[in-house]
């Protein structure tokens, strides 16, 4: 499955390349920070509606087949960015970009689908790849960002990256089709994302997963779409910027290598609630002292901890998942799943925006400590739901 994890990698790197020159070639033919706002509100919309059907043309299709065309929107989109030469053509490829976001939950899907180890273990690597490469694409950008041409070499970059994507997929495994899928009406296909996140999220199998991670995806959120704004505040610019981005991502590398070892050691017979618990409770102390602390050490290693923990929340939220849910309905719950982070991408900034202007960044972090606080008790009350039913169990047999 190396090729599986090569492309992820490359995707990944390509979409960090993407975020990062799009604002840049925005500001080149003279474009305002609210034209920004709005293409990346359109895109985070598209996004949420075309991933579910995604998931449900994969399970009908093939995995792989979608993945394709999923890739190939990612090699068109730089390419029609970099000749377009008007806002309005640039508005209509960050539009483009979005039919390849399911790209990344495919790729998901066929490395658990197809690993030899135990999905926690697979899951780990896909975090210690991704901190690897974007980290790798951050350094990147920094070094050629500011350079005379810099703009054109990353463009041939992400050109290289997603030629080489599509070359790579025709070594994936072929994916199984499901038989027997009744054809869809066109209007079933575009309301298909809200059917199918309403039936889940309300489903007695997922409704508390789906609940948690809408909560961490917009308390992350709002504090997450202003993090530069944040930062300059803080006193931290320019190349430091892509040093702590660094830092971080390498957090994350070192989180999923010791992960595995936490586990066996602190949690051996945790069904996952445990460690999210734990990690949520440090993660709004964190918060708290990020927003109402003065000093900049403590600002910096809080991002550094909530890093670090957020890792940890995540791959233990992707792992209670994929204990759920079932073979046939893999990719559509795994793709209404990650929609729900476009969901939040809707509304976050708005928020971080309102809140920036009138109220300051400790109201900011605020808010976001008070979000994961309300995910804290959503998980403190699953984890005391799941282990009541296993001692019933126990004492049944």
């Amino acid at each position: 499955m190396a090729v599986a994890y090569i492309i992820f990698a490359l995707d990944l790197m390509n979409t960090f390349f993407y975020n990062a020159v799009f604002v840049r070639t925005v500001l080149g033919l003279k474009g305002s920070y609210t034209f920004i706002g709005i293409a990346g509100s359109c895109s985070a919309l598209l996004c949420f509606l075309w991933k579910p059907i995604a998931g449900s043309l994969s399970d009908k299709r093939g995995t792989s087949k979608l993945l394709t065309w999923c890739l190939f929107a990612g090699l068109i989109a730089p390419i029609l960015t970099y000749a377009s030469q008007s806002l309005k053509y640039l508005f209509l490829c960050r539009l483009l970009l979005a039919f390849s976001s399911p790209s990344q939950v495919l790729l998901r899907t066929i490395i658990t689908n197809n690993a030899n180890e135990k999905q926690s273990e697979a899951l780990a690597k896909l975090g210690m790849v991704a901190a690897v490469f974007i980290s790798s694409a951050a350094l990147i950008i920094g070094f050629l960002l500011d350079r005379a041409n810099g703009l054109d070499y990353i463009y041939g970059i992400m050109v290289v990256n997603a030629v080489s994507n599509l070359i790579l997929t025709q070594f994936l495994p072929s994916s199984e089709v499901l038989q027997n899928q009744a054809e869809s009406t066109a209007i079933d296909q575009i309301t298909t994302p809200l059917k199918n996140l309403k039936t889940l999220s309300t489903s007695e199998t997922y409704c508390d997963i789906f609940l948690s991670k809408a909560l961490v995806a917009l308390s992350f959120g709002i504090v997450d779409s202003n993090a530069v704004l944040v930062f300059m505040a803080k006193g931290i610019t320019g190349e430091y910027i892509g040093y702590l981005v660094t830092m971080l991502f390498f957090n994350m590398f070192l989180v999923n290598i010791l992960q595995g070892r936490m586990n066996k050691m602190f949690y051996k017979n945790d069904d996952g609630y445990q460690r999210a618990l734990h990690a949520s409770i440090i993660i709004v102390i964190t918060l708290l002292a990020q927003g109402f602390s003065t000093q900049l050490w403590i600002f910096v290693m809080g991002i550094n901890i909530m890093a670090f923990f957020r890792t940890v929340l995540d791959n233990s939220t992707m792992e209670n998942l994929l204990k759920k849910v079932n073979v046939e309905e893999k990719a559509t719950v795994m793709s209404s799943f990650d929609s729900i982070q476009s969901l939040t991408e809707l509304t976050a900034p708005l928020v971080a925006g309102l809140v920036l202007e009138y109220l300051g960044i400790p109201i900011l972090y605020l808010i976001s400590a008070i979000l994961f606080a309300m995910q804290c008790s959503l998980v403190y009350k699953r984890k005391n739901i799941t282990n009541n039913v296993t001692s019933q169990i126990k004492k049944e047999n």
